[in-house]
């Protein structure tokens, strides 16, 4: 093999060296990552409980899209429905994608009787219009909201009061009491 065959080889090579580079440097795979955002409204409820409505907002922070989103929440609420107003599309529609940086809300309305802490799970799936647990890139995302519910029991602080206040004060609440068994009042003496 003469001198000039050998160069001409070794730039050959070079540059298929630099093609196969450049050619894997372009072919990077996308990222598939999601964020979740869970908030409860309102957080806190009277002595009782009342209704509640959990928002879930999933963010794709990846490169890649994705084109369904289940929601799991624990313990359960359901319907979680998707918000059309979120984006003006709808996830279950696999023509429809949540691409990078954009994001879906959901929501899910609860009856609440006591304080509640519900951890929510969200699974992201590339493909299909649905997502399951043989789904190559998924992204999973969790979040936890807490709703307190108050108690009936209520206090009142007699700090500073003094014995000649803290007397009335009994004495009223005692007359209340005893004006709410008999339902009259009692009698008064006459003055002449």
């Amino acid at each position: 093999m003469s001198k000039k065959t050998r160069v001409v080889a070794a730039a050959f090579g070079a540059v298929a060296f630099s093609l196969l580079f450049v050619g894997g440097a372009l072919a990077v795979q996308p990222e598939y990552e999601i964020t979740l955002d869970k908030v409860a409204d309102p957080v806190s409820l009277p002595s009782g409980g009342g209704d509640v409505t959990y928002w879930y907002t999933v963010t794709n922070t990846g490169t890649g899209f994705f084109q369904s989103v289940d929601i799991t929440d624990d313990p359960e609420c359901t319907p979680i429905e998707f918000d059309s107003s979120s984006d003006g599309t709808d996830p279950a529609d696999p023509g429809d994608k949540l691409e990078s940086g954009a994001w879906w809300k959901f929501s899910c309305a609860a009856a609440l009787t006591e304080t509640t802490t519900n951890t929510a799970t969200a699974v992201a799936c590339h493909s299909g219009s649905n997502c399951d647990a043989s789904e190559t890139h998924e992204g999973e995302a969790t979040d936890s909201a807490t709703v307190t519910v108050g108690t009936g029991t209520y206090t009142i602080d007699m700090t500073g009061t003094s014995a000649a206040m803290l007397a009335l004060i009994l004495l009223a609440i005692g007359g209340i009491g005893f004006l709410g068994t008999t339902n009259r009042l009692p009698k008064l003496p006459k003055f002449r």
